[in-house]
């Protein structure tokens, strides 16, 4: 019984945005370089302040419409849509000069709605986030959260085709033609020496962080739980062992079995029995365990009987939840 209570416990599972041509007669002839800045896009509410007309520009913040337009006290509809915060305050000033010899425009972003990036999967706070300036993808990463200690140990970064490649050796077009996406290994991004693959993300793209396909050790090791694979979806039992930090006094590895999937039949497992003895012994060789299989580790006195019970206790609880 107390297996059973162990078991059930442990196994407790800088591009920009969609852009606008500006007319000639609204564009200055010395126009900033647009820059690692943000870009202003459709739903974007920004605020907007002429020191020389404040009483006429009482609202402060205008949101720009679906058509990458805004509206402006003395300038009328405006184009702002693919323009930096420094491209619109020149095109606004330019178009203030007939009311006011020196304007002076400061604008900023009230509100941002048309940079978004999905991130999914295996993090802490997955979401819809919003690019403001030159966000890369750890930036991004660290509004979602972080990654879950569930997650793999790469993630897959897609982007529309309309927003260009993806700066990554290994990038590639998707079938559909629409998007293209890379692999990324989360060591590599993590490793401070490694900004290639740190890029710099555009609108819409989707950063997915699957969950890692685990294998499971139960009984009488002195760490039961569950344990990720790695990209190559291979772990030995041996490597499984060693995750677990061995076996407890009593346990009995001469008797260990590895609980398999059925292909065709996901309500049933098989038993493969294993002799970790022979194997720490390097009389056998090594075992190499596959995605949702359990080592079970039996207590070298539970009878026959017991162990059988703890095994259909660990495959029910395996086919309920679903591993």
């Amino acid at each position: 019984m107390i297996l059973i209570a162990v078991i059930a416990t442990t196994l407790s599972l800088a591009g920009a945005v969609d852009t606008w041509s500006v007319p000639a007669n609204q564009m200055p002839a010395s126009l900033p370089a647009p820059g690692l800045t943000y870009v202003l896009g459709p739903d974007d509410l920004v605020s907007v302040e002429v020191a020389e007309l404040a009483d006429a520009f009482t609202s402060k913040s205008y949101r720009i419409d679906a058509d990458g337009t805004v509206s402006l006290p003395y300038t009328g509809r405006i184009r702002a849509g693919g323009l930096t915060l420094a491209q619109f305050e020149a095109v606004v000033t330019e178009r203030l000069r007939s009311q006011v010899l020196e304007p002076h425009v400061t604008a900023t972003i009230a509100e941002s709605h048309s940079q978004p990036v999905s991130v999914m999967g295996a993090v802490n706070t997955p979401g819809v986030y919003q690019l403001q300036g030159g966000r890369r993808l750890l930036d991004v990463l660290s509004l979602a959260g972080g990654l879950k200690p569930e997650s793999s140990d790469y993630l897959t970064l897609s982007r529309r085709a309309d927003m260009g490649a993806i700066p990554v050796a290994g990038a590639h077009p998707d079938p559909d033609g629409h998007t293209s996406s890379v692999n990324i290994r989360v060591n590599e991004l993590f490793d401070s020496g490694a900004t290639g693959v740190n890029v710099t993300l555009r609108p819409y793209d989707t950063i997915l962080v699957p969950r890692a396909e685990m294998v499971y050790v139960v009984g009488d090791v002195q760490k039961a739980g569950s344990f990720p694979l790695s990209q190559s979806n291979s772990m030995s039992a041996l490597e499984a062992v060693s995750l677990a930090q061995g076996f407890t006094p009593s346990a009995a590895p001469q008797k260990a079995r590895v609980l398999r999937e059925i292909p065709g039949q996901p309500n049933r497992k098989q038993q493969i029995p294993v002799d970790l003895r022979k194997l720490l012994a390097g009389r056998a060789p090594d075992v190499q365990l596959q995605a949702n299989d359990v080592l079970y580790v039996p207590n070298s006195r539970a009878t026959q009987k017991g162990a059988e019970l703890v095994l259909r206790t660990i495959s029910g609880f395996i086919i309920w939840h679903g591993i």
